[in-house]
C-alpha cells in the first residue's frame, strides 16, 4: 500500500514537473512549442533553395525618380534635378583641379547619371565639338571602367552633339570596378552622352541603363537639362579648395563657407553658421523676405539702421550684380545693447521676383572695414571672400535652354 502511494505522489510530482517546465518555456520562447503549421507560417521554405540574387528585375532608371529638391554641387557652380532616394543616391560630388572638372555622378539601380562641367571650353557648333573634341581617344578614356564600347549613333540636334554607345563588362557588377553596382546588374548597357558649349563652359550629360530600358534615356534627358542652372561666378572661388556650398534652391541662395564652419541653425526663417581662424568669433546668418523695398544704396543703408538700430556706422559700400539678383554690399560698425563693439559686412540682394535676400556676417571686433580695397589681415579678406560669395539662385519657374 506504501509502495502504491509513493508511485502515485512520483507520477503527480512529475506531471507537475512537466507542466511547470512547459509553462516556463512557453512564457520565455512562445514558439519553441507549436504546430507544424506555426513554424511553416514563419518560415516559408518552398524557395530557399531557388533564390538567386542575379535574377532579380533591375527598376528602369526613370520609374519614380522625381522628388527629392534640386542638387547643389559642392562648389556652387551648378545646381541640377536630383533623382529621388532610395531608389537613387549621390556616389560622388567634386571639383577636380589639374583638369578643372566638376561632376556630380547619381547611382540608381543597374543605371548612372554623370553630370560633368568644365570651365573655359570653346567650340563654335556641336559639328567641330564632335569632330575635334568627342573622339575616339576621348571616349577609350571616359569609358575605361568598361570592358568594351562601341559608338552605334553620332547625331547633332540644335546645340547637342549626341552619341549612342553599347557597352560591355564582364565583372559582376560589385566584384571590381565596374560602373554599375547591384549583384543582379547585366554584362550589357546602353548609354547616351549629351554634349554641348555655353558661355565658355562645355556641358556633359552621361546616361548609363539596361540595354531593355532604353525608353528612360529620353525621360531622364528631358528631366535633367532643363534643370541645369550654372553660376558663372563661382570660378571666382575655385582656387581655395576649403570651401563648400551651404543652401539651397528652396531657400533661394547659396554661401561658399569653409569646411570648418559649423551649423548652428539651418531650420526656421535663418540659417546660421558659427566661424573658424581667422574668424572663429564670427558667424553668418542669411534669409530670405518675400518683398524688398530696396532699390537704391539710400534705401539699403535706411534699412540696415532700422535693422541694426544701435549704434550703426557705415563704412564702405559696393554695388552688386548677379544673373538673377542685384543689390548692395555694405560693410558698417554697430554696438549690442551691453555697447560691446561688432564689424560687420552685409548683402541685401533684390531678386527679379522681388524677393529680398539678406546675408550678414559679423565679429567682436572694433573697426574694421570689411569691404576694404586691400585687405589688411586675415579677416577682412577671408570676410570678403565669404560675403562676395553669396549668391542668389534662379527661381523656380526658370528652365535652362541650351
Amino acid at each position: 500500500m506504501k509502495n502504491k502511494r509513493r508511485r502515485s505522489q512520483l507520477i503527480a510530482t512529475g506531471i507537475a514537473l512537466f507542466i511547470s517546465i512547459t509553462f516556463i518555456v512557453t512564457l520565455v520562447a512562445p514558439n519553441a512549442i507549436g504546430s507544424n503549421d506555426t513554424i511553416q507560417n514563419n518560415v516559408d521554405s518552398s524557395n530557399i533553395d531557388t533564390l538567386d540574387p542575379f535574377d532579380v528585375t533591375p527598376i528602369p532608371a526613370a520609374e519614380n525618380i522625381s522628388g527629392d529638391p534640386p542638387h547643389i554641387h559642392s562648389r556652387g557652380l551648378y545646381h541640377i534635378f536630383r533623382p529621388a532616394a532610395p531608389n537613387w543616391f549621390i556616389e560622388q560630388d567634386r571639383y577636380v583641379q589639374p583638369e578643372n572638372e566638376a561632376e556630380t555622378i547619381f547611382r540608381g539601380d543597374c543605371a548612372v547619371i554623370h553630370i560633368l562641367l568644365e570651365p573655359g571650353v570653346n567650340y563654335d557648333s556641336p559639328e567641330s565639338l564632335s569632330q575635334d573634341f568627342l573622339t575616339d581617344a576621348y571616349f577609350d578614356q571616359e569609358w575605361s571602367l568598361y570592358e568594351s564600347w562601341e559608338r552605334t549613333e553620332e547625331r547633332t540636334e540644335g546645340n547637342l552633339a549626341i552619341n549612342e554607345f553599347t557597352l560591355t563588362t564582364s565583372e559582376r557588377p560589385g566584384e571590381s570596378n565596374a560602373p554599375q553596382s547591384a549583384p543582379h546588374c547585366p554584362n550589357e548597357y546602353h548609354a547616351r552622352q549629351i554634349s554641348w558649349v555655353d558661355s565658355s563652359f562645355l556641358y556633359t550629360l552621361r546616361l548609363v541603363v539596361t540595354t531593355d530600358d532604353t525608353e528612360s534615356l529620353d525621360q531622364l534627358q528631358d528631366l535633367i537639362i532643363p534643370s541645369w542652372v550654372v553660376y558663372p561666378r563661382m570660378t571666382d572661388f575655385l582656387d581655395d579648395a576649403s570651401l563648400r556650398a551651404r543652401g539651397s534652391v528652396d531657400a533661394g541662395y547659396l554661401v561658399m563657407l569653409p569646411t570648418t564652419w559649423f551649423a548652428e541653425r539651418t531650420s526656421g526663417p535663418l540659417d546660421t553658421y558659427v566661424g573658424s581662424p581667422p574668424l572663429e568669433d564670427f558667424q553668418i546668418t542669411m534669409e530670405s523676405r518675400s518683398e524688398s523695398s530696396i532699390v537704391t544704396l539710400e534705401d539699403a543703408t535706411a534699412w540696415l539702421n532700422d535693422f541694426r538700430q544701435t549704434g550703426v556706422e557705415i563704412m564702405n559700400s559696393e554695388t552688386v550684380e548677379q544673373q538673377f539678383a542685384d543689390g548692395f554690399l555694405i560693410s558698417y560698425t554697430f554696438e549690442t545693447i551691453d555697447g560691446d563693439p561688432f564689424s560687420a559686412v552685409i548683402a541685401l540682394l533684390t531678386s527679379g521676383e522681388g524677393e529680398l535676400h539678406i546675408a550678414e556676417l559679423y565679429g567682436p571686433v572694433s573697426d574694421i572695414d570689411l569691404l576694404q580695397d586691400i585687405p589688411e589681415d586675415d579677416i577682412a579678406r577671408d570676410a570678403q571672400t565669404i560675403i562676395r560669395s553669396f549668391t542668389v539662385l534662379a527661381p523656380d519657374s526658370y528652365i535652362y535652354t541650351p
